[in-house]
């Protein structure tokens, strides 16, 4: 027993696969219904006996819904209802064909129900698809991989990010690879060094402990930029031999290039 909901407007469909087809676990489907898309102004339902229970009749009372019943044998007063019904048997059907061995009603129905819900419709406003006009957006699906550009230009989440930080004035960080850059996991752990070693997704990064190795997934706000110093030949003399370095020429060594850095222009005027 599947139960078969239909949005009048948007032509959304919701299906509810029961073990039993009573008032209780009708109530439980609508229930459920009503949590994800809102409580309905109206329901038309059959003459079933879960629906012309007191139960039923309570559930409708306690949310506010008005509840209207097709004429007896005469389904097509619902028919909007019934062809829904006859669509989702046809696609079950081709599917247990296909599946003789692993059908699995559950599954099928999340498969039409899916598909459904992202082909456009002559019937919706606009002829858009019903995921379209019900929730105001298009649902992802695998067709959306081989029109990323797209995809990306209607991602709400992504919008949502730059309005926030047009609104805060806060400014992306970005690390390229091999970054150097200091991280730290909590708030008040001390900083450890390490290089970007690779870019997760927009805010997330793959670092190498520069200490021990070590591999860590870190998020940007979690890590800062480490600037290092280039070695000169004045810092890489003290990585000498002591047999090689001559100690008594260091005075002469540093005046030397010092001088040999302090501009011609204060050369000129201390002389003078």
């Amino acid at each position: 027993m599947v139960l078969i909901v239909v949005d009048s407007c948007s032509k959304w469909i919701d299906a509810y696969p029961m073990k039993h087809a009573n008032a209780r676990a009708t109530t439980e489907c609508l229930l459920r219904y009503c949590a994800d898309n809102g409580t309905p102004r109206l329901i038309v339902s059959d003459n079933g006996t879960q629906f012309t229970s007191v139960l039923f009749k309570t559930f409708c009372l306690e949310n506010g819904i008005k509840h209207t019943t097709s004429p007896v044998y005469h389904p097509q007063s619902n028919g909007q209802a019934e062809k829904m019904v006859n669509v989702y048997k046809r696609f079950i059907k081709k599917k247990a064909l296909q599946d003789v061995n692993g059908f699995d009603i559950t599954v099928a129905t999340s498969q039409f129900l899916l598909s459904y819900r992202t082909t456009p419709n002559t019937a919706t406003p606009g002829r858009c698809t019903p995921a379209k006009a019900h929730l105001g957006r298009e649902l992802r699906t695998i067709l959306d991989q081989i029109r990323p550009q797209i995809a990306a230009e209607f991602n709400e989440n992504v919008k949502q990010n730059e309005s926030f930080d047009r609104h805060h004035g806060a400014k992306r960080r970005f690390f390229e690879v091999n970054t150097a850059v200091f991280y730290r996991l909590k708030k008040d752990a001390d900083w450890y060094p390490a290089i970007v070693i690779k870019s997760i997704g927009s805010r997330l990064y793959r670092l190498s402990n520069t200490e021990n190795g070590k591999e860590i997934r870190v998020h940007a706000n979690q890590m800062k930029r480490r600037n290092v110093e280039l070695p000169s030949d004045h810092s890489l003399r003290f990585l000498r031999s002591p047999d090689d370095y001559d100690y008594d020429n260091v005075g002469s060594e540093i005046t030397q290039s010092t001088r040999s850095r302090t501009p011609s222009s204060t050369l000129s005027s201390s002389y003078s």
